[in-house]
């Protein structure tokens, strides 16, 4: 039996076809981590996946494809996952995730079999939820830019900006993402390690309670103008809204949004609107997280202009809503 080594004493394997020989290196000069994209999305419960792939690599940097073994996975957060892979013909290739932002993190991969085989990827950034614009905090930039998500104004990129804007992972960017904007930005805690709502007592409340009825009151002034009032039976808890608002744009314009009466009277509410292709988005919400409290009446006013022909101008329609409470968590409503 033949015992093969190189200059450096690590085995080799050998064939031999025809009189000539073909060695190969048994095992790796070295592991070969591909770059690794900035920024990546970490988060304990909702953390966003990205792929990884590692090679063994002769000292030409040939791919040993015949070589198997465990890598083990670290990273400068040590929230890492998984921690443990097995590579296969040479090559291990995945989805990770991590748990912790870092402006700079770096994973390193350690060969299972030998100690001394290991590789360093690229630096690369890892931002938290709701830090849509990745500069390492969640500050009145990031709400902004995610009530212009909600609105439909922007759009984000795919990837980690979509991940970063949708705290909640409802898979929709609305306004309970603002309310849990707001709650980043001014240093609160969002989420429990169960990823329920802090605000869960008043979800369940809400939900033994009837639904908020959300109706739709719409007037003609005399100057012409279309007035459509949006109103709630119970404010309670309420610290954002959210409206859709469809309407026949061959007959109305959509000319403003602003606060309700009961809004207007409370202070800290901002209000956002979108208007396009017949349907007009509005997103209020209190800046400060200071709920109302009980009561009913007129939380949003949209105003449309009429088109010069004269007759029957349909009204507008309430198509959907959405209602959070300062937490963020949905409060139950329906549409009268």
């Amino acid at each position: 039996m033949a015992v093969v080594a190189d200059e450096w004493g690590d085995p080799l394997s050998y064939t031999t076809t025809d009189g000539w020989i073909s060695i190969q290196s048994l095992k790796p000069n070295h592991l070969y981590t591909y770059p690794i994209s900035s920024p990546q999305v970490a988060d304990p419960v909702y953390p966003m996946p990205f792929p990884v792939t590692v090679e063994a690599r002769d000292v030409l940097g040939n791919v040993l494809t015949s070589y198997a073994t465990s890598l083990s996975m670290y990273d400068v957060t040590g929230t890492i996952a998984p921690v443990v892979v097995q590579m296969a013909n040479g090559v291990w290739s995945g989805d990770m995730t991590l748990g912790m932002p870092i402006p700079t993190d770096t994973l390193w991969v350690l060969d299972g079999s030998y100690p001394d085989v290991w590789a360093v990827s690229n630096g690369f950034q890892v931002i938290g939820l709701g830090d849509v614009n990745a500069d390492d905090t969640v500050n009145v930039l990031d709400v902004v830019k995610i009530l212009n998500f909600a609105l439909g104004k922007l759009a984000p990129t795919s990837g980690w900006q979509s991940w970063a804007a949708d705290i909640d992972c409802s898979q929709s960017i609305d306004v309970l993402d603002v309310l849990l904007a707001v709650n980043l930005a001014l240093g609160q805690q969002v989420y429990s390690e169960s990823f329920a709502p802090l605000s869960a007592s008043a979800t369940v409340a809400n939900r033994k309670e009837k639904p908020v009825r959300v109706s739709l009151r719409t007037r003609t002034t005399r100057d012409g103008l279309v007035v459509s009032e949006v109103t709630l039976d119970k404010t309670a808890a309420l610290a954002g809204i959210q409206v859709d608002l469809d309407y026949d744009a061959s007959t109305l314009t959509f000319v403003s949004a602003e606060l309700g009466a009961v809004n207007q009277a409370a202070d800290g509410w901002t209000l956002g609107s979108h208007a396009q292709n017949g349907r007009a988005r509005l997103i209020a919400y209190n800046a400060r997280l200071r709920a109302l409290g009980e009561g009913s009446g007129s939380v949003l006013v949209a105003t449309f202009s009429r088109a010069a022909a004269k007759g029957k101008v349909p009204d507008p329609s309430l198509a959907a809503a959405l209602l959070g409470d300062s937490h963020g968590a949905q409060i139950s409503s329906e549409l009268k």
